[in-house]
């Protein structure tokens, strides 16, 4: 018996035998069954203490130069909270080809006895629109760089509350946006000066959609990975006229027991803007979804990309622990949509790296290189692109 009467808010969880609560202001009282779950090793899913660990955050690419950062990572574990109470990330990072940082930070609290939780991103970055080509799928590259060149920072705040497991949930929730743009002589974006530029702060609502059914979230070798995601941001603030926007993914991965453990790794996504919007929040290719291309090279009402790469093990090796190494191939092939522009043109990118994975295929960093429209350009990551 639990006699909350006078005090309240206590939280009582019990499925079995006869239980009388007498509740007060505030009091929960769950009879719903628990398992608690397990290791893979068979041992109870911790529910107790934290552990915090430190990551590098590391990329290459031809614009950022090299990216090194660091990353602290909180996770802490409470009662019938799975597979954790709280996760917390801290990273930031400096581009030594930009001369610019990124920070970030997510947090990740999970409800007691429930899959549904409240997330957390806040996010300042001075290294991600770097050049401004124009709009449309046939923009011309003078080659001048300092033509082209952006000095963008953007903040973000964007809380959330997520229903579901991690292989299938949705999430929404507010989310601010500020731009500054700095507009300096002999720039094509001070002479084109799009909307948005300078000073832009934007609010508006937005949800996200996961289906994940990958076998790993590191290299997988099977399954698959769907999301959609869309935002809204109404006539406030900086806002003119609302406008909205669609983006997605989706991506496959295939495997065969042959010779040299083939995987084919594929995926599609795509972006769609309706209104009229800023410059920044334009539907763009290059950079990840079409390698070979600088990042936002082309930008228009609407995108749409496709990448295949066929990942192949060569051998095996110790480096202090067992490690293993592979090649892998690339092509992607994209485009964007502008009203009033009549153009069929299809961009695409080819090329191929290397990988290695560390004691198992989670631990995976992969160096590639793709080329594209004359040019070659270099890509590190932490696992694969996608």
């Amino acid at each position: 018996m639990l006699d909350d009467s006078q005090g309240g808010h206590t939280h009582f969880y019990d499925a079995a035998g006869e239980n009388r609560v007498i509740p007060g202001p505030g009091t929960q009282y769950s009879r719903e069954a628990y398992v608690r779950p397990v290791e893979r090793n068979g041992d109870p899913a911790r529910d107790w203490g934290h552990m915090n660990l430190r990551f590098p955050w590391l990329a290459a690419g031809a614009d950022l130069g090299v990216f090194l950062g660091f990353e602290w990572q909180h996770t802490g574990y409470g009662f019938r909270k799975d597979p954790y109470e709280n996760r917390q990330s801290l990273r930031a990072g400096y581009s030594t080809g930009l001369g610019g940082v990124r920070a970030e930070y997510e947090g990740e609290f999970v409800r007691t006895h429930s899959k549904e939780r409240w997330l957390l991103l806040a996010r300042y970055s001075d290294v991600d629109l770097l050049r401004f080509y124009g709009f449309g799928n046939t923009t011309v590259d003078t080659g001048n760089d300092k033509f082209h060149q952006v000095q963008l920072r953007a903040y973000t705040l964007a809380p959330a509350f997520r229903l579901g497991p991690d292989a299938v949930n949705i999430a929404f929730g507010p989310i601010a946006r500020f731009t500054s743009t700095r507009l300096e002589p002999d720039r094509l974006i001070t002479a084109a000066t799009p909307y948005g530029v300078g000073d832009f702060g934007e609010l508006g609502a937005t949800a996200r959609l996961v289906l994940d059914g990958r076998n790993r979230k590191l290299n997988p070798s099977r399954g698959g990975l769907l999301w959609v995601a869309g935002t809204y941001y109404p006539k406030v603030w900086s806002v003119a006229s609302g406008f909205g926007e669609v983006h997605g993914q989706a991506s496959t991965y295939l495997s065969a027991p042959l010779v040299l453990d083939p995987v084919l790794a594929l995926r599609v996504g795509g972006k769609r803007v309706w209104g009229s919007y800023p410059f920044q929040e334009a539907a763009f290719l290059g950079g990840d979804t079409l390698r070979g291309l600088r990042p936002a090279r082309y930008a228009g009402d609407a995108t749409a990309y496709a990448s295949a790469e066929l990942r192949l093990a060569l051998f095996r090796f110790r480096a202090l622990v067992p490690s293993r190494f592979g090649i892998f191939g690339l092509a992607d092939a994209g485009r964007v949509w502008l009203k009033g522009e009549d153009s069929d043109k299809i961009h695409t990118g080819f090329g191929g790296g290397i990988w290695v994975a560390f004691l198992k295929p989670d631990n995976t960093l992969s160096l590639a290189a793709a080329r594209s429209e004359g040019h070659v350009r270099i890509y590190f990551n932490a696992g694969f692109a996608f």
